[in-house]
């Protein structure tokens, strides 16, 4: 887990593009104000093609999928036009 930048915005920026960091986890406080380490980060995530999540409930959403596919529960396609 990565905190803010700091000092450290030249190591983030390394992991970034070195494919270290799988996905970002960054929720905005103050809006879009580019000085700020909240916009960097987001703005980073998308020049290395990071997935970046804004809301808890979407990266909560993420885990419950990463946890569905690793159980062994048969799961059926259902055609929805006919439901």
């Amino acid at each position: 887990m990565l905190k803010k930048f700091g000092k450290e915005q030249k190591v983030y920026q390394t992991c970034y593009r070195l494919g270290k960091i799988n996905f970002i986890i960054n929720t905005p406080t103050r809006g879009k104000e580019a000085n700020r380490d909240g916009f960097k980060i987001r703005r980073l995530a998308v020049e290395s093609k990071v997935p970046c999540f804004t809301s808890l409930d979407t990266a909560n959403a993420l885990y419950d999928a990463i946890e569905d596919i690793n159980t062994e529960e048969v799961i059926d396609v259902v055609d929805i036009t006919k439901v």
